[in-house]
């Protein structure tokens, strides 16, 4: 999954991202790493989580996947990647 950070947090070591895709806004979650809004990103999704809720955010999420943490260490060098 490629696309803009529309929306990004950390928690207990893990950094959400909410990513804006062709296919419609995708939360994700990885290993901690920088990121900012605007910011390009690819993620490889792993293990959908329907109706997730975070305790350390007291947040809930319709839908997040998680993204192994060298997917997560690319994403940083993905500023400039093109959809």
């Amino acid at each position: 999954m490629t696309g803009p950070v529309l929306e990004t947090m950390n928690a207990s070591n893990y950094t959400y991202v909410r990513v804006k895709t062709e296919a419609g806004d995708v939360w994700a979650a990885s290993g901690e790493f920088k990121v900012a809004v605007g910011d390009r990103v690819t993620l490889a999704l792993e293990m959908p989580m329907e109706n997730f809720h975070s305790e350390t955010l007291k947040r809930d999420f319709p839908l997040t996947s998680t993204s192994p943490p060298a997917s997560a260490a690319r994403a940083r060098r993905c500023r400039r990647c093109r959809p």
